[in-house]
């Protein structure tokens, strides 16, 4: 993959969450998406097909990703997994399911998704040379310890050799689940007020807004659900200092730009 004229745009899809018979409203927006935007890669967020609803079955996991796939033609595309994709195929192991879905998104040869963690490099408009990087983590399901899950130290240890590895070239990252620290950007309050927003997870008994200083575009419509325990991977993107913005899913309403600590 290369930039065009200086420039390469990704369409983002997520929280899909597609049973085997795709919502015409679903169709019809990835339609009109794909066709406005012109997309050089599309990244599935996770939760792209519909997880523990009732009735998933194999053959429907089967069908809602192929249906996914079909949508985007022939663009590359990329995907990471959310809390919910796996659990469509309960007879499996979360990584043994996980592994099938990647076999049916790799059946189509526009698919750039690798297993686990991995990263994509982007070449100047001469193709000769890597100036960018793409960093697809997967963020997981649920903590051991309760709540969602977070990003374990062997895949921070992962995303700083890769950091290294690329030589440090900027940088973005995709993942399902957003960081906890982007409760560090509200303000809180114990009691409804306007403009404020109900928290969720451990902050579900207080309300939020952003700071003006922290938010660039977009609204808050939905408290965040980053996981309850804090695992450290903020801290690893600002000591490798070569990812230059997240791009997360999960809060299904929520669509929101932010900066935390440049």
């Amino acid at each position: 993959m290369k930039f065009t004229d200086g420039k390469f745009r990704i369409l983002i899809l997520s929280d899909i969450h597609t049973p085997d018979e795709m919502p015409i409203w679903t169709e019809n927006f990835i339609r009109y998406a794909m066709e406005s935007e012109k997309p050089d890669l599309v990244v599935l967020l996770g939760d792209n097909v519909g997880g523990s609803y009732e009735g998933v079955t194999k053959g429907k996991n089967i069908i809602a990703i192929k249906k996914i796939v079909s949508l985007l033609g022939g663009t590359a595309f990329a995907a990471v997994f959310g809390n919910h994709d796996h659990e469509g195929l309960p007879f499996m192991s979360e990584t043994e399911a996980k592994r099938f879905h990647v076999s049916l998104y790799k059946e189509a040869e526009n698919c750039l998704m690798k297993e686990g963690d991995y990263s994509l490099n982007l070449k100047d408009s001469k193709g000769e040379k890597d100036i960018f990087s793409l960093y697809f983590i997967d963020s997981g399901t649920y903590a051991k310890e309760g709540g969602y899950a977070y990003v374990s130290p062997s895949q921070l240890q992962w995303y700083k050799e890769e950091c290294d590895r690329n030589g440090k070239l900027p940088s973005y990252l995709f993942q399902h689940i957003i960081l906890p620290e982007v409760y560090d950007l509200m303000h809180e309050s114990k009691m409804p007020k306007k403009g404020y927003t109900k928290g969720q997870c451990i902050r579900g008994k207080r309300f939020y807004k952003f700071k003006d200083e922290t938010l660039i575009s977009g609204r808050m419509n939905e408290g965040p659900c980053p996981p309850d325990i804090n695992g450290g991977q903020f801290d690893a993107l600002k000591e490798k200092n070569c990812t230059m913005a997240c791009f997360f899913g999960h809060d299904h309403t929520n669509n929101f730009v932010c900066d935390c600590k440049g």
